[in-house]
C-alpha cells in the first residue's frame, strides 16, 4: 500500500508540473524543480491503531514521505501524529480513512482540527461497514483549506465512533502546500 500511495503521490506531482487545464480555459502549472518546489507531506498510520481510539482522540501517523518544512511529531502513543505546518503557507489537507469495526456494524466520523486555534476545520465524512455482513468500509476522504501565518499545528481527530475496534495501517493523510 505504501508503495501505491507513493506511487501516487508522483503521477499527481507529475501530472500537476506538466500542467493541467484551470477552468477558465488555461493550463494551471506547479513549478515543481528538483522534486516537488512546493512542500508536501505523507503520512500513514504506522501500524494498525487500537487504542486511542475514541472520540477525541487523533490518529498517530508516521511520516512516509515530504519535502520542505511540515513536520510530523513522534513518539508514543497520541505523542505522535501531530503535524506542524510552517508560517506563510496555503495548505490543502486531506485524510483517508481505512478500518474495522465490531460486530459488523458501527461508524466513525473524523476531521482535520487546526490545534494552535483550537478549531475543526474542513469536511466532516463520517464511515460505516458497507454491509451488515462486513465490517468492510468505503473509504471517504476529510478534506480541509488552511492557511498560516504563523506556526500551526493539526491533527486529525476522530469526532465520534461507535465500534470501533482499528484504525488500519492504510489510513493515510496528504498535505500540500499551494502557495508559491
Amino acid at each position: 500500500m505504501k508503495k501505491f500511495l507513493l506511487a501516487f503521490l508522483l503521477v499527481a506531482v507529475t501530472a500537476l508540473g506538466q500542467g493541467i487545464h484551470a477552468p477558465n480555459g488555461g493550463d494551471l502549472t506547479i513549478d515543481y524543480g528538483t522534486g516537488f518546489g512546493n512542500q508536501f507531506s505523507l503520512a500513514n498510520v504506522g501500524t494498525d491503531q487500537t487504542a486511542n481510539i475514541d472520540a477525541a482522540d487523533h490518529w498517530e501517523l508516521t511520516e512516509i514521505a515530504a519535502n520542505g518544512d511540515i513536520t510530523i511529531s513522534t513518539g508514543a502513543g497520541q505523542l505522535s501524529g501531530l503535524i506542524t505546518l510552517p508560517a506563510g503557507g496555503k495548505f490543502f489537507l486531506v485524510a483517508e480513512f481505512a478500518g474495522d469495526f465490531s460486530n459488523s456494524s458501527g461508524s466513525v466520523a473524523w476531521q482535520w482540527r487546526n490545534n494552535t486555534a483550537a478549531s475543526l476545520i474542513g469536511t466532516t465524512p463520517i464511515a460505516e461497514p458497507r454491509t451488515n455482513n462486513t465490517s468492510e468500509v468505503n473509504a471517504r476522504s476529510a478534506v480541509a483549506y488552511l492557511e498560516t501565518s504563523a506556526s500551526t499545528e493539526v491533527e486529525v481527530r476522530i469526532i465520534s465512533e461507535t465500534n470501533l475496534t482499528t484504525i488500519f495501517d492504510e489510513a493515510y493523510i496528504t498535505i500540500i502546500d499551494l502557495s508559491s
